[in-house]
């Protein structure tokens, strides 16, 4: 379908843009806790296990959000749901600054863990209206990069923030302040007839005559969704992984300091949002250069992000800091590289469903987040322990034996995370099956 007379490709490319910063936005307000989470946990008084139990908490919330606001994205046009969503967990992540204690901060990130999965039903939704099919991946990847952008930002947000006031807690209060500038931009650009749920998509298809309850059910019976359902779990488990955990390990696993970490986290984000934008460019010039069809490009730029995310196998192993920390740009690279052509596989199930279908991937996804991030936070303190016992009883200084003890633990976990995109692209491989591979 042609878009009306008043929009262009221009706005429908600058409707991207701002799903980028919305994006961009989603991840700075939860990654200021991560960049931050060394001095939090020291003022607050938890461990790895308590740190773990919030990103799990995190997760849990977000999962019931996913499944409500997937049902809510398919029922009410989205150009409401969108800005109400980003204003709630805007001022949830305003509160986390406020936080006086551990159960205090617990209760915060859970109300922006329900709250932020706003962002992912609604965005799907608007690329699957504004974009033809081969142009989706592109999409796809320019509002998943606003992850990366966000998490590069949000490093100098914390340094400016302790280099004024020595605290973690304004960089909260600043985040959270703009969701409402976004708001109002996206009240400006977007009308609500332009994501009408009575309109056709780009390639066609009526939204309000494909199918009604029994639809949903027939995604259920199609096997492809619960491929997707392994595939969204593990990529997300080796994101999600590290983009809690690695601050963590650099400074309790590497010896770097804070100031180090954040500027390195920017560095690593940038690298992550490179691939996101890469993977994109890469699907569309395999379809539009070299001819191969869209199921077959987005294949192959799957299986090539995927095989890069490999490089945290020597990372985790390595014994020099600066050679890991390159390793780990390369990998990061990869990791994001991978999800949008997730999302282009979410948006061949269903157009009328897109919404739920979205939904239910991330259930899928944050629950198996609520059960890992605490089983994580709890793995590396009890190895942290066992391991400085040993260390101790070597005769390493406790410091020496803490590191070394921290390097190993971490290593396990960081060496695993990485094979998991490489499974979910045989899974994908070996049972997905189009009407047409096209």
């Amino acid at each position: 379908m042609p878009l009306p007379a008043t929009r262009n490709a221009t706005w429908k490319w600058g409707v991207c843009g701002l799903l980028l910063l919305a994006t961009m936005i989603n991840y700075m307000d939860r990654q200021v806790l991560a960049q931050s989470a060394k001095r939090i946990m020291e003022e607050l008084k938890f461990q790895e296990d308590g740190y773990g139990d919030v990103e799990g908490a995190f997760g849990l919330a977000f999962a019931f959000g996913s499944l409500t606001f997937g049902i809510i994205a398919d029922r009410v046009n989205v150009r409401w749901v969108y800005p109400a969503g980003m204003l709630v967990w805007s001022a949830a992540g305003v509160l986390s600054g406020f936080a006086r204690n551990y159960e205090e901060l617990m209760y915060c990130r859970i109300a922006l863990g329900f709250f932020e999965a706003t962002n992912w039903p609604c965005a799907l939704r608007v690329t699957q209206r504004l974009l033809s099919k081969d142009e989706r991946t592109l999409g796809n990847s320019i509002l998943q990069s606003g992850a990366a952008v966000g998490a590069i930002i949000t490093p100098f947000v914390v340094l400016g923030a302790i280099s004024i006031w020595n605290s973690w807690r304004p960089q909260f209060w600043f985040v959270g302040a703009l969701g409402p500038v976004w708001i109002t931009l996206w009240l400006l650009v977007v009308r609500s007839e332009d994501l009408s749920l009575s309109t056709l998509t780009t390639d066609g298809e009526s939204q309000a005559d494909s199918g009604g309850a029994s639809s949903i059910v027939d995604v259920w019976r199609d096997r492809r969704f619960w491929i997707l359902v392994f595939v969204v779990v593990g990529i997300n488990a080796t994101w999600h992984f590290f983009r809690a955990w690695l601050p963590l390990y650099l400074q309790k696993g590497r010896g770097v300091s804070e100031e180090t970490t954040n500027f390195f986290m920017s560095g690593y984000f940038l690298f992550t949002d490179v691939g996101a934008i890469t993977a994109g460019v890469l699907t569309l010039r395999l379809h539009t250069r070299l001819g191969l069809p869209v199921h077959r490009s987005r294949m192959s730029a799957f299986l090539i992000f995927a095989l890069i995310v490999l490089a945290s196998i020597p990372a985790a192993y390595t014994e020099n800091t600066e050679l890991v920390m390159g390793l780990f740009l390369v990998m990061g690279f990869g990791a994001l590289g991978v999800f949008p052509n997730y999302y282009s596989f979410t948006q061949e199930l269903s157009t009328r469903h897109q919404g739920k279908v979205t939904g239910m991937l991330g259930f899928s996804c944050w629950a198996s987040i609520f059960v890992i991030q605490p089983t994580v936070g709890a793995y590396l303190k009890k190895a942290r322990e066992a391991l400085t016992a040993v260390g101790l009883d070597s005769g390493l200084d406790s410091r020496t034996a803490e590191l070394l003890a921290n390097q190993q633990a971490y290593g396990r976990v960081i060496a695993f995370a990485g094979v998991l995109p490489l499974l979910t692209f045989l899974a994908l491989l070996l049972f997905w099956r189009t009407p047409r591979q096209d």
